[in-house]
């Protein structure tokens, strides 16, 4: 529920960590504004205040052109009382907001197309028609302003069908036209896209993530703080992305080449996912730093694999190691730098392969990580196990944590890292990691107050242990559903003594 007096103070002072997570309606002009618009702030009792675009749109107003609120970072699904919506949300975005969602949804999630009414209408304050149109408006609003595709192909891809459609649709809501909206701004040579986030951002411990598992010729951290690498969306479409941070403005500047122009929806979502766009950060429990956020994967076999090498050896020794990978097994592809060279194999190029043990042996890959990568792709391309994050519909992460597990090679730590950046899970608690154990163990205490470094050198291996495990796992209970975002901020040792308290 919106406190509408908090509302409008964050109005007045354009506070961005609000941005996204309501919308100010101005009465006098019929315009809806994301609350960091640079116009003045209207008199309070001019003003409305909405969860969603949808809702504002549903009440008839036209959304700002100055201020945007396409670009506005989007709610956090683990923010929402209910994980039915989260799951209609990711199916409507799988199927690119297209023609009958619903019923398709209901059928797939087991559910009455009734049943996600009024879950909509309860939750998003919309019935899920009215949301679907006006995330087609925005997507189809941002296209126009951010590429050169043309309008019919644009009405194309964003579920409209045709370009009248979009035209009449267009005209009624907004009160302007598809062409008129692109003459208003400038014609573009490349595809740029902005992509909003609520402050604070790490930008650079996000980066140096990254930067540390970069796989060479994939995946490219530049001196300058950008970040490219090769994307795959799908069997037609491979291209390269580049990131570039605006941290006064509060976005990411994303470029694709061309050849990801068709699919430019989809590219977007993926890139908000892996960099996790949409987080609240005020959300995060007392003592882990605003800034932090979940790093995601773009391919969940490429970093599966990247786990799977990178057990008991080195970060360097795993990133060579990754590199004769794909320069041996990858498909070379033409970009405009040489350090971005070749597209990571699926799992069904690895399974052509007929002496698995003696390509990867001589590339300094172990017979055991051979055999698990080998079970790892069979399992992925047998839909046995679905590490794809859009595709979760009944997603319960033991379950893939139990199905990761099975596969010979494959241990708890890498099956809860897997599921924690492969599918973008915020409640993963790598308390097994020795860098976790190592950083967390001086705050530890037992139930009689003892400090556990003092325990560890009266007892038995094995005996505390066990003891540590209980005592980390009671200590990380407090911040569910955010416990990935503690695992991060222990790592990085700048878990705050707030968390104490």
């Amino acid at each position: 529920m919106l406190e509408y007096k908090s509302c409008y103070e964050a109005v007045k002072s354009k506070d961005a960590r609000f941005d996204g997570k309501f919308f100010t309606a101005v009465k006098t002009t019929k315009i809806y504004c994301r609350p960091i618009c640079k116009v003045p702030a209207p008199k309070e009792e001019n003003c409305d205040f909405y969860e969603t675009s949808a809702e504002a749109e549903a009440a008839g107003f036209r959304p700002c052109m100055r201020c945007r609120p396409e670009l506005a970072p989007e709610f956090s699904e683990f923010n929402q009382e209910t994980v039915l919506i989260g799951q209609c949300l990711r199916f409507f975005e799988k199927n690119e907001y297209g023609s009958n969602l619903i019923k398709q949804a209901a059928e797939e999630l087991g559910i009455s197309e009734r049943h996600i009414h009024r879950l909509f209408v309860s939750e998003l304050g919309v019935s899920p028609k009215q949301y679907i149109m006006t995330k087609r408006l925005l997507n189809a609003k941002q296209l126009l302003q951010s590429t050169n595709l043309s309008v019919t192909e644009i009405a194309g891809r964003v579920g409209f069908g045709s370009q009248t459609r979009l035209t009449d649709t267009m005209k009624l809501r907004y009160g302007i036209t598809p062409r008129d909206l692109r003459k208003s701004g400038k014609r573009l040579n490349e595809v740029k896209v902005k992509l909003g986030y609520r402050p604070p951002y790490d930008w650079e411990q996000m980066l140096m993530f990254f930067k540390m598992r970069a796989i060479p010729g994939v995946e490219w951290v530049t001196s300058d703080g950008l970040y490219r690498r090769i994307l795959r969306m799908d069997d037609h479409h491979v291209g390269w992305i580049e990131l570039k941070p605006d941290l006064t403005s509060h976005y990411l500047e994303l470029k694709v080449s061309e050849s990801l122009e068709p699919v430019l929806l989809q590219v977007i979502e993926k890139v908000k996912r892996v960099f996790d766009l949409s987080l609240d950060p005020l959300s995060l429990p007392m003592g882990i730093e605003r800034g932090t956020r979940l790093p995601g994967s773009f391919d969940a076999f490429e970093m599966s694999v990247r786990a799977v090498i990178g057990q008991q050896i080195s970060v360097v020794a795993a990133t060579t190691l990754m590199g004769r990978l794909v320069k041996q097994t990858g498909t070379p592809i033409q970009t405009p730098w040489e350090q971005l060279s070749h597209v990571f194999p699926k799992p069904k190029e690895i399974l052509v392969i007929d002496d698995i043990e003696g390509t990867f042996g001589s590339l300094g890959i172990i017979r055991t990580r051979s055999q698990t990568i080998y079970a790892l792709a069979d399992e992925i391309e047998s839909n046995r196990l679905n590490l794809d994050p859009v595709a979760q519909v009944d997603f319960k992460p033991e379950r893939i944590i139990d199905t990761l597990m099975q596969i010979k090679g494959i241990g708890r730590w890498t099956a809860e890292y897997i599921t924690m950046r492969a599918l973008s899970w915020p409640d993963v608690f790598l308390n097994t990691d020795l860098v976790i154990k190592q950083n967390l163990l001086p705050r530890l205490k037992d139930t009689a107050g003892t400090d556990l470094l003092d325990l560890k050198a009266t007892m038995k291996p094995y005996g505390f242990d066990k003891l540590y495990m209980g005592v980390s796992e009671t200590f990380a209970e407090a911040y569910r559903p955010w416990r990935s975002y503690l695992t991060l901020a222990i790592w990085r040792g700048g878990l705050s003594d707030e968390i104490e308290s």
